[in-house]
């Protein structure tokens, strides 16, 4: 894991060294497109305006990619000793954990199957109980914990094809990497904000204030996505260009009714066409960023 990823950071820095300073962005010379979002806790966005356009994400929960080290005494094992003796068991072990999100639309362009890696712990503990009948059984605790700024990498296939692979940045306002394009994202905002860096997971669907940055290529070009979490805002650049500003939603568990605010896209006037869809997807990429990289 660490040895793709400092190969990878080493391409990326070759690929992105021609990237320029473009100052700060003028929002009012933007196309703005509302975005509908019919229901809370429903991840389904309805893109309006002259392409409109249907789009879902769904993010599952971290699976074992693999262990870091040997594992010395199973589950089995564990669980078995704690039956026998009484005695409350637990162990961590280093693991790298995946996470994977899907992508649908509604139009011709087909499902993107994404996947995040990242290192983390596996913590179990477990202990004997006596139900109901006068038996033994085991119960067991399981924490997860997800460390996002340590390598963390991802890719994106698309029917058969691997389409992306990314770089997973958690400080995006001083990593070198992302310096060309962080100055329009964090310039006039100097709020603090949190990281995802050690977090452990859970499944509030509360959109938190996280700044993060995703770096990598898309069908061979490079692209960045760049969070103020502080303004829940995404920065999109293709090829080393401006190409949009997503505003995310707030509509979870914790917003009243009144206070929903939707979503909307502040897309560049010149954006070639054929990007438009993509742009859309990345824009809900940010989106499902922002849950997965909290948690």
């Amino acid at each position: 894991m660490k040895h793709f990823s400092k190969i990878f950071i080493i391409c990326l820095a070759l690929l992105f060294k021609v990237a320029v300073l473009t100052g700060q962005i003028n929002s009012s010379g933007l196309d703005s497109i509302p975005i509908i979002k019919p229901k809370k806790n429903q991840n389904l966005f309805l893109f309006t305006g002259s392409r409109p356009e249907q789009i879902s994400f769904s993010l599952k929960q971290p699976a074992i990619f693999k262990y870091k080290e040997k594992k010395t005494l199973g589950d089995v094992g564990s669980g078995l000793l704690t039956l026998a003796t009484g005695l409350g068991s637990s162990s961590s072990k280093e693991v790298i954990w995946k996470v994977d999100c899907n992508i649908e639309g509604n139009d011709s362009l087909p499902e993107w199957n994404i996947s995040l890696f990242c290192e983390g712990d596996f913590e179990k503990s477990r202990e004997r109980v006596r139900n109901d009948d006068g038996s033994f059984s085991i119960e067991t605790q399981e924490l997860k914990h997800l460390y996002w700024d340590k390598d963390a990498t991802g890719s994106i296939i698309a029917g058969a094809d691997t389409i992306g692979i990314f770089l997973i940045i958690m400080d995006p306002r001083v990593d070198s990497l992302l310096m060309p394009w962080s100055g329009d994202v964090y310039l006039s905002h100097d709020a603090q904000t949190t990281t995802g860096s050690g977090t452990i997971w859970s499944w509030q669907s509360e959109v938190r204030d996280v700044d993060f940055g995703i770096i990598g290529t898309l069908h061979g070009r490079n692209f960045t996505l760049i969070s103020n979490g502080s303004e829940f805002k995404t920065w999109i650049y293709i090829s080393n260009e401006f190409r949009a500003i997503f505003c995310a939603d707030k509509d979870d568990n914790f917003i009243r009714k009144k206070d929903r605010v939707m979503p909307y896209l502040l897309m560049g006037k010149d954006v070639p066409g054929n990007e438009i869809r993509e742009l859309f997807r990345l824009a809900i990429m940010s989106r499902f960023l922002s849950n997965a990289l909290t948690r």
